[in-house]
């Protein structure tokens, strides 16, 4: 297909003008038509990628909420091993003398706690 005022085809790029101090013009890019309907499809692209972005984030944003059952179940267990194993550990350092170490089982077990308790939360709420 050729324009029928320059003879030349459409798709050619603009021409460019190079002035005597060296820059180089061209033609706005908003003169073309086939660049107008370009930039009105990518914007309903980009909409439709919005909306699809917001959809997923919000999946994301449930999952994070309610959690997995097997996780939540992982998790509990996790934070009773750790209760158990800083009890077994703060009695066998308290024994020996160990002060330091029986000062840090002493912090793991609070962490098993809290563990227990943050998950035992949402356990709660499965329904």
């Amino acid at each position: 297909m050729f324009d029928k005022d320059k003879k030349t085809p459409i798709s050619s790029p603009p021409p460019t003008d190079i002035s005597p101090n060296g820059t180089i013009s061209t033609p706005s890019l908003l003169s073309n038509p086939f660049i107008s309907m370009g930039s009105a499809t990518a914007a309903a692209t980009a909409t439709a990628a919005g909306y699809f972005a917001q959809g997923q984030f919000e999946q994301v944003q449930e999952l994070a909420s309610k959690g997995s059952v097997s996780i939540r179940l992982c998790a509990i267990l996790g934070g009773l091993a750790l209760i158990v194993t800083s009890v077994l550990g703060f009695l066998q350092r308290f024994v020996s003398f160990r002060w330091v170490g029986a000062i840090l089982n002493i912090y793991t077990f609070g962490l098993g706690c809290v563990m227990i308790l943050l998950e035992g939360k949402q356990s709660s709420t499965l329904g």
